[in-house]
C-alpha cells in the first residue's frame, strides 16, 4: 500500500471515530405523510450496523468523490462519448463477465440460467462481435442471468450480515463485500486487460445514472 493510500485510510478511520450518530423520534411527527409514519406496518429488515460511525464517514468520502470528481468527469464523458458507443461498451462489459455469471449460477444449482448465459456468451461473442451487440436477447430472447458471489453466499445460507459502506463501491454488507473477491478473480478484465480497463468498464456502466 502506498503512503498516499495509507494516509487516506487513516483519515477515514479517524473521521469515523469522530462522527456522531443522531437518532430521531418520529412518534409525534405531524408533517407531510404523517399518516404513513403513524400507520402500523411491518418492521423493516434488520441489518446490524455496529460500524455506523465508520460507515457514515466512508459515505461522506464517497459522496465527496461523486460530487467533486465523478459527476464532472461523467458530464464530460457523456458529452464526448455518444450514447450509442456507451451502449456498445456496456454490452461488451456485460458479455465479458460471463465466467462470473456462469460459475455463480452453477454454484446455486440454477442449471437453466447457467445454460442460458453460456448460450448468450457464444452468440454474443461471435454474431455480436465480441459482445458489442446483444443478438442473443434481440433475436433469441435469451434473457441475461447476472449473478455474483454475494448471491451465492446467500443461497448457501449466509444471511444479510453487518452493513458496510465500501470506498468507491458504496453500500454493501460484509457478505457481499467478501463476495467481491471471487467476483474480481473471475472477471477476465482482471487478468487479460491493462490496469484501469475494468474501472473504465464499470464507470461506463453507471455513468448514465450518476445524475440520479
Amino acid at each position: 500500500m502506498s503512503r498516499t493510500a495509507a494516509f487516506v485510510v487513516l483519515l477515514t478511520l479517524l473521521a469515523g471515530c469522530a462522527q456522531s450518530v443522531q437518532r430521531r423520534d418520529w412518534t409525534s411527527y405531524d408533517g407531510p405523510a404523517a399518516a404513513a409514519f403513524q400507520r402500523e406496518s411491518l418492521p423493516p429488515p434488520y441489518f446490524p450496523d455496529p460500524l455506523e460511525p465508520l460507515n457514515r464517514s466512508v459515505w461522506a468520502l464517497n459522496h465527496g468523490l461523486i460530487v467533486g470528481v465523478v459527476d464532472p468527469v461523467g458530464r464530460v464523458y457523456r458529452f464526448v462519448v455518444p450514447r450509442f458507443v456507451r451502449d456498445r461498451i456496456r454490452d461488451f462489459g456485460a458479455n465479458l463477465v460471463f465466467p462470473r455469471d456462469f460459475v455463480a449460477n452453477l454454484l446455486q444449482a440454477q442449471w437453466r440460467a447457467a445454460g442460458d448465459v453460456t448460450a448468450r456468451f457464444m452468440v454474443n461473442t461471435t454474431v455480436g462481435l465480441a459482445g458489442l451487440w446483444d443478438p442473443a436477447l434481440r433475436w433469441l430472447t435469451l434473457e441475461p442471468a447476472p449473478e455474483d458471489f454475494g448471491q451465492v453466499f446467500a443461497r448457501w445460507g449466509w444471511r444479510p450480515s453487518t452493513y458496510l459502506v465500501l470506498p468507491i463501491a458504496g453500500p454493501s454488507s460484509l457478505r457481499d463485500g467478501v463476495g467481491m473477491v471471487p467476483d474480481w478473480l473471475l472477471d477476465p478484465a482482471t487478468w487479460f486487460f491493462p490496469t484501469g480497463v475494468g474501472i473504465g468498464l464499470n464507470f461506463n456502466d453507471v455513468v448514465d445514472s450518476i445524475p440520479t
